[in-house]
């Protein structure tokens, strides 16, 4: 269904460069969390908790994540 059509990661187009260097930086971010998390769960680890956005391993699968907050969007690292 997608063939040939845009289906963009981030909301950040020509001419926000800043605004899609921070959303980039926060997909990014995500990815890495989410697969460390990954590693350790076959790993054998107990506890892990995965990122906030994690759908399929928390619903699913019953892991715990970390709570989606606004605040984190006005963190330092995303400023």
């Amino acid at each position: 269904m997608l063939e040939g059509k845009i289906a963009p990661r981030v909301k950040a187009g020509a001419g926000e460069g800043v605004a899609r260097a921070k959303a980039l930086w926060r997909l990014f971010g995500f990815w890495e969390g989410h697969a460390d998390a990954r590693r350790r769960i076959l790993a054998g680890e107990l506890g892990v908790v995965f990122p906030a956005g994690t759908f399929r391993w928390h619903r699913l699968f019953g892991f715990p994540r970390e709570e989606m907050e606004a605040a984190f969007f006005e963190s330092a690292s995303f400023s």
